[in-house]
Order: C-alpha cells, then sequence, then structure tokens
C-alpha cells in the first residue's frame, strides 16, 4: 500500500489496519515483519496520516505487557521479535512527537521509564536469527533509547539512568556480533550533545573496566570472560574514534586508551 492509499483510507479503515499491524508486529515471517508491517507504520506516523489520539494509543499499546514486555527477560524463542519491533514502533512516535508535540509530559515521563526499564530486562541478545531475519533487540533498543535522549523532553536528572542502562548492556550474555556496540554509542552521542560531561563519562569508563576486572577475577579465562570482554572492548574502541578530536572529553579518551593497552598486554602475556 502506498503513501495515496492510506491518505484516501477512512478512519475505520485506518483503525482496522492497526489493530492487525499490531497483532502481527512481531511475526517471525520477516517479509511481513520487516518490510510490510514496520514500513506501513513508519509511513503511517511519519505522513501524518494517523491522528494524535491514535499514535497515544498506538504508543500506549507498544508500551504494554503484550508488547514491549512481552515475556521480557526470556531469551531464544520468538516474542523478542514483538519487543524488539515495537520498539521501533515507540522510536518513531517519539521523533514524531520531536517535531511536533503531541504527547503529554506525564505520557513522556512513563515512556522514559519504560523504555529504561526494557533495556535492563532484554536478555535476548540475538542479532540475525536464521529463516526468519533480525532479532536485533539491543541495536533496536538503542535506537529508542537514542530517541529518547534526542528528544526535548530529556533533561540531565535522566543521564545517570540511561547512562549505566547502556552498561548494563555492554554486561549481557552473549557476544555482539552485529554491530550492536555501534548503536549503543548512538545513546552515548545523545548523551554528549546534551551535556554529559567530561567527568561524568570518564567515571563512567573506568567503572565498565573496573567491572570487566572483577568478572575477570571471579570466572577467569571462560568463555563468558571473553564475550564480555570483545563487548567491552569493541565498544570502548568505538567510543574512542566517535569522540574525535574533542577536547573536551581527552580524559574519557585517555581512560579508554589506558585500559586497553593493558587488557592487550594482559591477555597476550596469558594466551589460552
Amino acid at each position: 500500500m502506498d503513501a495515496m492509499q492510506m491518505k484516501q483510507m477512512n478512519s475505520h479503515e485506518i483503525e482496522e489496519l492497526l489493530k492487525k499491524m499490531t497483532i502481527n508486529i512481531g511475526s517471525v515471517d520477516p517479509e511481513l515483519r520487516d518490510t510490510l508491517i514496520y514500513r506501513t507504520f513508519d509511513k503511517l506516523i511519519m505522513l501524518d496520516i494517523l491522528s494524535d489520539a491514535q499514535m497515544t494509543d498506538l504508543l500506549k499499546t507498544c508500551m504494554g505487557g503484550h508488547h514491549l514486555f512481552l515475556k521480557i527477560g526470556t531469551a531464544n524463542d520468538d516474542a523478542v521479535f514483538t519487543r524488539s519491533f515495537s520498539s521501533l514502533v515507540i522510536a518513531l512516535i517519539l521523533v514524531k512527537d520531536k517535531s511536533r508535540r503531541f504527547l503529554t509530559d506525564e505520557i513522556l515521563r512513563q515512556v522514559f521509564e519504560k523504555i529504561n526499564l526494557y533495556m535492563r530486562e532484554e536478555e535476548d541478545t540475538r542479532g540475525y536469527v536464521i529463516d526468519k531475519g533480525w532479532a536485533h533487540s539491543i541495536a533496536h533498543g538503542a535506537d529508542l533509547l537514542a530517541a529518547a535522549v534526542s528528544h526535548s523532553f530529556y533533561s540531565s536528572e535522566w543521564a545517570n539512568e540511561f547512562i549505566e542502562t547502556v552498561h548494563m548492556c555492554l554486561f549481557k550474555r552473549g557476544c555482539y556480533i552485529n554491530e550492536e556496540d555501534e548503536r549503543l554509542i548512538f545513546i552515548i552521542d545523545e548523551l554528549t550533545a546534551k551535556g554529559l560531561s567530561d567527568q561524568e563519562l570518564e567515571s563512567w569508563v573506568v567503572k565498565i573496566f573496573k567491572e570487566l576486572e572483577a568478572y575477570h577475577e571471579t570466572h577467569g579465562y571462560s568463555l563468558e570472560f571473553f564475550q564480555l570482554k570483545t563487548n567491552v572492548l569493541n565498544f570502548a574502541k568505538t567510543l574512542y574514534f566517535r569522540l574525535g578530536n574533542q577536547q573536551v572529553y581527552k580524559d574519557a579518551k585517555n581512560k579508554i586508551t589506558i585500559n586497553i593497552n593493558s587488557w592487550h598486554k594482559k591477555i597476550y602475556s596469558n594466551p589460552v
């Protein structure tokens, strides 16, 4: 269905379409889920085909226990597709609200709280699933959290909560191999743009490497340790180059350099 056909739909037809799409938002058929349903949501929201009330209702549906929090905490089952693609629709609505406010401050506060909780509780870290396509819950969740930080409702009171959520994502089980570290960096990009200080970022970087060290002391050179090390070091390297030549973050970059060099010496002087 193209944009012209969508604009010719009446309110009842739109409601029926929304109902069918939200029911099937997590279909394991990647053509239906990615190409048809998600792209249709994108057009409906970004082309102002939905009313403010319809977008608000859609947001509340996607935030609920049958969508963003469906079987939250489980891994390796198909519920991840519903959670992950609900997060993308929520992100679309936040982007639209950023350009033209229609959500109340109270609704936005609830959204911020729930998406932060979702990212902390998501345990299915798979990227691409054979025959079913992209689950990519961490990447999609990162896009959502970045959209929240970029929104005008965001204030510095959320900074510590959100950056600690990124921390937690780096220490989830599994090894990120589908550019999840790149997508998590988008959150840091938005936080620095909104005034996160060098001191705050430096302290956070130190905390991450201290946790990696503590995990190594407890678990040794286990598979789980190497997966976490890969996640943390890849993220840190990406962050270093994303910060670029910004003098304001020179202390954070220095801590990244010191810790990466330290880990390289430690690992390669004790090969497994």
